[in-house]
């Protein structure tokens, strides 16, 4: 004989249903909250973010960071523009993430012209952190 289980009345009361709309901009949203929290100033005495996931490479043994910055589109400007200025900072929060890695290619007009120039304005921001060039034909 099947025990019967609880009435309607007697469940607690549930949240109402999530509907797929507001699962996707949630879910949607997590990625990028999780990669903003590197960039977070935290509080004095507070525990610093991990480190980032680094790779070796196969010949050398050298670690390499998982994630880099790659310069299509967004380094193919010009110096003097506003686009130009803001990319010194687009470096300086790379090597403060602890990332060094940045992909460029001759095909992607001045990015590698960019990168070097704003590579020297930066060295200061960069302390001993050495850039690993990446670039492909």
């Amino acid at each position: 004989m099947k025990t019967p289980g609880p009435t309607p009345s007697s469940r607690p009361a549930l949240a109402a249903p999530m509907h797929r709309a507001q699962f996707l901009r949630l879910a949607a949203a997590l990625p990028a909250s999780a990669a903003l929290s590197a960039f977070v100033q935290r509080p004095a005495g507070s525990t610093p973010a991990p480190t980032m996931n680094t790779r070796p490479i196969p010949s050398t043994q050298e670690a390499l960071p998982a994630i880099g910055c790659g310069t299509w589109i967004g380094f193919d400007q010009r110096p003097g523009s506003e686009e130009y200025q803001r990319l010194a900072g687009v470096l300086e929060a790379l090597f403060a993430a602890g990332g060094t890695v940045i992909d460029s290619s001759p095909m992607y007009g001045r990015s590698e012209e960019s990168t070097g120039e704003l590579l020297a304005a930066t060295a200061a921001a960069r302390g001993t952190r050495r850039p690993f060039l990446a670039t492909k034909v």
